[in-house]
């Protein structure tokens, strides 16, 4: 990011001078980041998405900053660099206020909206896979012992074996997929 001499604003380019970063870093334009983690994050989504998130993030040799000069008002700046600072150190913040690609960045373990009805939906469809699969298993077994024991097993208490066979595995398939697709997809 070179300086905009003119407006004191930074450019679109990312990559500054030490001095240039210590000189806008003093004026409140950058923040350092100091957790490796969030360090790595912000520079594997310059490389993947560079135009969202480039005029958000400046680099300095080793040193990856988080540049405020799009947020136009200084009382949003200041809030953004104070909320910014206090989760770089641990605090419980609400991140919410924070340009959306800044807080994506910083929060990218939030639930995306329509990701929980996705993943329910998901889960139902694979759980009515693994009913339909249990009841097609449960009529070859039913089959298999009427044929082995010479016994009737169509029905039990009134209500057919690949009905029951159906729905106890359509809901434990559901729950069990969602739980899978929840994690492995957030």
């Amino acid at each position: 990011m070179n300086e905009n001499t003119s407006s004191g604003k930074l450019s679109q380019s990312c990559v500054i001078s030490p001095a240039e970063a210590a000189r806008l870093e003093a004026e409140g334009l950058l923040l350092r980041i100091l957790k490796p983690d969030i360090k790595r994050r912000l520079l594997r989504s310059l490389d993947s998405s560079p135009h969202e998130i480039q005029p958000y993030v400046a680099t300095s040799g080793e040193q990856v900053y988080i540049s405020f000069a799009r947020i136009g008002n200084e009382a949003q700046r200041q809030q953004a660099n104070f909320l910014i600072r206090q989760y770089q150190v641990g605090a419980k913040v609400d991140l919410g206020s924070l340009p959306a690609p800044l807080h994506r960045l910083l929060q990218p373990d939030s639930v995306r909206p329509g990701f929980s009805s996705q993943v329910l939906a998901l889960g139902g469809i694979a759980g009515v896979v693994i009913g339909i699969l249990a009841m097609a298993v449960s009529i070859l077994a039913t089959a298999a012992t009427e044929l082995l024991f010479q016994v009737s097993l169509n029905e039990f208490s009134g209500i057919q074996i690949t009905a029951v066979a159906f729905v106890i595995f359509a809901v434990i398939g559901w729950l069990l997929a969602t739980i899978y697709l929840w994690r492995r997809l957030k």
